[in-house]
């Protein structure tokens, strides 16, 4: 199975290049997913997705060093540039910009033969999936999530009533969270744009029952069923 995307959007104009990117550097494969907004509160805008990827692919590859460190070395340079440069270079007529300007979120993964290395400031989030199981899944930045993480018994009901709000962008000042994990042979990397209306452990147990050719699209249309967001998209890595 090669890597393969699916993206589910009501706005329109959106295509896969705008939230999710496979760069290809010396051997290793990165994969970079982004979600700009007009600001805070607004909807998902396709060109600030856009751009921050741009400015991901062009200081990743301006930094050397180990995979971990290469990530951790680009996230605040895009930062800084976002900050910057984005209010100028965007072209805001089109867009509803409230008065916190344009955001967004970022999460990347290096790829060396089994190993993974990720880096997030995002409500994304990623897994191995493992015959049928989700494995190391990551923890996206969100009310949701913090608050699940401090109350671990809260009702499955009473969580999905919580405001999906993000708690980190990349204009946040501290820096991204990090994982690492080791790949075997067979596994398949998910990722997914943001948290979904079904668990990764569902979703792990529905890559086993679909065909290469349709996995993505699978797994997005069960991710965002039901989904009245704007935007969701899937991004699924043999390894």
């Amino acid at each position: 199975m090669k890597p393969s995307i699916a993206v589910r959007a009501l706005v329109p104009h959106v295509v896969p290049d705008d939230t999710i990117r496979f760069i290809h550097d010396d051997g290793m494969l990165v994969v970079a997913v982004a979600a700009g907004s007009e600001g805070d509160f607004s909807a998902y805008w396709p060109p600030a997705s856009r751009f921050i990827l741009d400015l991901f692919e062009e200081h990743w590859r301006s930094t050397t060093g180990l995979p971990a460190e290469r990530l951790a070395a680009a996230f605040p340079r895009v930062r800084e540039r976002f900050a910057a440069e984005a209010s100028a270079r965007l072209d805001r007529t089109q867009a509803d910009i409230d008065e916190s300007g344009p955001t967004g979120q970022l999460f990347a993964v290096a790829i060396t033969g089994t190993a993974v290395h990720a880096a997030w400031q995002s409500g994304a989030f990623a897994f191995l999936a493992r015959d049928g199981a989700a494995i190391d899944p990551t923890r996206p930045h969100s009310f949701r999530e913090d608050y699940a993480r401090n109350d671990p018994g809260l009702s499955p009901d009473r969580l999905a009533q919580l405001p999906e709000v993000w708690t980190r962008t990349i204009g946040s000042v501290e820096p991204p969270s990090t994982a690492s994990f080791l790949a075997r042979p067979g596994d398949v990397l998910v990722i997914v744009s943001r948290p979904p209306a079904a668990s990764p452990t569902e979703l792990a147990r529905a890559l086993t029952r679909v065909g290469p050719a349709s996995a993505a699209e699978r797994l997005a249309d069960l991710a965002f069923a039901n989904d009245t967001r704007v935007h969701g998209s899937v991004a699924l890595v043999p390894l």
